[in-house]
């Protein structure tokens, strides 16, 4: 009996050595670690790891932002067999009592260095898109503080002149306009941009929008999927018109019924086109 005990724990052990353990991690599309994942490998490439790691993606929401990626296996320690109990009791090698031991602290002492958070919160970029006077830009930061370091580098390959009017967007969000009785400095520029990314940083939003219509009877058609993209498009065809100066628009959004737009005076730019058609389409994305 003691013989046939001994083979099935040494056939165990040995089914226990054949083993790997596999580690997968769940990285984001900047290869950022976001969690890991151990798992043993029956030789099927860390299919539970790999199981695990994609039902958190799930989840979390995660499509398309993170992937699952086995990083190797290793084999574990060997775990040694268990002993077989004698057939007869074990006589107390000490005739004397064992020592007690005192009861634990019911409050043990507060852990002065809690552990770090192991999922780190992740960030996205922070986009403003927009308008300074006819000049359009693109700024991109981690957070405010940042956009704003960012920011005062820039401006000075933005603003190519005195500059009272400013048209931007933070994230997708609907385009806001500001003016002065003066001239923007670039701290003036750089700390309006700061405050909206502030407010709106976290509120991304997309939107898809098919744009056709006329400029003096001269057709145009673009396509965008956010308002960033939206004003881009539209200087990018408007521009495509090469005039130097207009009063009369029309346009369609999304199929809808065509709307006319005019000026008392001229637009002469299509920083300037663009600018009054979105503000009007805007409210309707």
């Amino acid at each position: 009996m003691n013989k046939m005990i001994l083979a099935a724990i040494l056939c165990f052990a040995g089914n226990a050595l054949a083993q790997e353990s596999c580690m997968v991690e769940m990285r984001d599309n900047y290869n950022r670690l976001i969690a890991k994942f151990p798992a043993v490998d029956y030789n099927d490439g860390c299919r539970e790891g790999m199981k695990r790691c994609r039902t958190e993606i799930q989840r979390r929401r995660l499509d398309g932002q993170a992937d699952c990626i086995r990083i190797g296996s290793t084999r574990p320690t060997p775990i040694p067999p268990t002993p077989i109990p004698p057939t007869r009791p074990v006589p107390p090698t000490r005739p004397y009592p064992p020592t007690p031991v005192p009861p634990t602290n019911p409050y043990p002492p507060t852990n002065p260095y809690p552990p770090t958070n192991p999922y780190p919160p992740t960030y996205d970029d922070v986009v403003v898109v927009g308008l300074l006077e006819d000049t359009l830009f693109e700024l991109r930061g981690r957070d405010a503080a940042d956009l704003y370091v960012g920011c005062l580098t820039d401006i000075r390959r933005i603003r190519t002149s005195n500059a009272d009017d400013l048209f931007i967007s933070v994230n997708g969000d609907r385009f806001k306009s500001f003016y002065t009785s003066g001239w923007y400095s670039d701290t003036d520029v750089c700390s309006i941009v700061e405050q909206e990314a502030r407010r709106a940083y976290s509120q991304v939003t997309i939107y898809s929008a098919r744009v056709v219509g006329s400029l003096e009877q001269v057709p145009f058609r673009f396509d965008a999927y956010d308002r960033g993209g939206l004003l881009r498009s539209c200087i990018d065809s408007i521009g495509s018109l090469r005039m130097s100066q207009s009063d009369d628009m029309q346009y369609s959004l999304n199929g809808s019924t065509f709307q006319r737009l005019t000026t008392s005076g001229w637009w002469k730019s299509p920083a300037q086109v663009c600018k009054a058609m979105i503000i009007d389409m805007d409210p309707r994305l």
